[in-house]
């Protein structure tokens, strides 16, 4: 991976740990904390801990740009402010409107492991100084041979983790709903675009995964007669979450990109905030083409996925919402009706009916005769025992975010 990216959209990713360790200890020992966090408790050099001492600097230069375009992208019409640790995060729940009065909804200071549903109320207890403890033992020593993948991928985890439920800004008065890692991250994804061309333009990429219920429940139809049912859905459905997670991190490995670059990442589809580059379209090309050709070969034309990108400069990234996003829709919905054109175009490109009568005992393909089941049901029930097992069960959350933190590219 490029360490310049790597450095940068790690240091970014930390630049606003000073307002954790402020609603814990208090604003007199705020000065320069990030510079002494980095130095004292990470273990980072004194070259890159300096980027929080040195405004004039090229990563500071940059982190500053990329939380310019952040805060304007995560600030919020609000005209009562309060600067008070007791303000909490907002669920976003409370805004939808189902024709009855809405009811606003907090979260409680917590690790995401250990959160609750939204309270009608804000907690009183002030619980910062306890999860920054926490926090703190968490990642000491990660950066004392500096900044390496794994450095990136325990803070990421860590701030994920404790940072999730704490709101970015404790300004507003009636809460806030963008949380310190939110901002964090968002601000990481960005320094990392801008370092490499140092404009303000970037690029919006979305992909969709189709055929999903197709292959999901494929293996229902005369379910009476067959064994392994609930196996079959549960690793089909584990599947499909995989893929997309393979997707969205061979589209990252690419362009020597983090987690923090994944705006939206579920089964079936994702949205990267990717930099500007002339030759775009080949470099995606250059990604997505094994992988569908991949898929077409394993599970021809149930499986597939299409992709779309849209362009932008800061301000049109800040106000994303009705003309971008409509653009981007419908260049991805486009693209659906001729999703199999790069496929076509191969020299090696052929159907060949099957001439075996056998049939796989759970999904229904042709197999051979010798055979009860085919290999993709047999390596799909894998990953369902693997889920399944009490081992897995027992790692509880700490799975979960590991999973959301680690490369399925090698």
């Amino acid at each position: 991976m490029n360490q310049e990216i790597l450095s940068i959209q790690f240091l970014a990713l930390i630049h606003d740990i000073d307002k954790f360790y402020q609603r814990a200890y208090g604003s007199k020992n705020k000065e320069n904390y990030t510079y002494r966090f980095c130095k004292e408790v990470l273990g980072l050099d004194e070259e890159l801990s300096a980027v929080f001492t040195d405004g004039e600097c090229k990563y500071a230069k940059l982190i500053e740009r990329a939380n310019c375009i952040s805060n304007e992208i995560d600030s919020e019409e609000d005209s009562n402010y309060l600067e008070d640790n007791s303000v909490r995060l907002k669920s976003i729940f409370s805004e939808i409107d189902f024709g009855k009065e809405r009811k606003k909804a907090y979260f409680n200071l917590n690790k995401i492991d250990c959160s609750t549903y939204p309270q009608k109320t804000m907690e009183v207890e002030n619980r910062y100084k306890e999860l920054w403890d926490a926090f703190e033992d968490s990642v000491k020593g990660i950066c004392t041979n500096g900044i390496n993948k794994y450095a990136f991928d325990r803070m990421y985890a860590m701030l994920f983790e404790y940072t999730t439920l704490i709101p970015d800004s404790n300004l507003y008065k009636d809460g806030s709903f963008v949380s310190l890692f939110d901002h964090s991250k968002l601000t990481s994804a960005i320094a990392g675009c801008l370092l490499e061309h140092q404009t303000d333009s970037f690029y919006m990429y979305e992909f969709d995964v189709s055929g999903i219920q197709k292959f999901i429940f494929k293996v229902v139809e005369g379910s009476s007669t067959k064994k392994g049912i609930a196996k079959a859905l549960r690793g089909r459905s584990s599947y499909i979450n995989l893929l997309t997670n393979a997707i969205t991190y061979s589209i990252l490995d690419k362009f020597d990109l983090t987690e923090s670059n994944i705006i939206f990442n579920t089964g079936g589809g994702g949205t990267i905030l990717l930099p500007f580059e002339e030759n775009i379209d080949s470099i995606l090309k250059d990604v997505e083409r094994p992988v569908k050709e991949a898929l077409f070969e394993m599970f021809g034309d149930t499986i597939t996925f299409v992709s779309a990108y849209v362009e932008m400069n800061a301000e049109e990234l800040k106000v994303f919402k009705q003309e971008k996003a409509l653009t981007l829709k419908m260049k991805l919905d486009e693209n659906k009706s001729k999703k199999y054109n790069e496929l076509f175009k191969r020299d090696n490109f052929f159907f060949q009916m099957s001439t075996s009568q056998n049939k796989c005992n759970l999904c229904g393909n042709e197999i051979d005769d010798d055979i009860e089941r085919c290999s993709t049901c047999n390596a799909i029930e894998h990953i369902s025992d693997f889920y399944h097992k009490d081992t897995f069960n027992k790692l509880g959350y700490k799975a979960k975010i590991n999973t959301h933190t680690t490369s399925y590219i090698n």
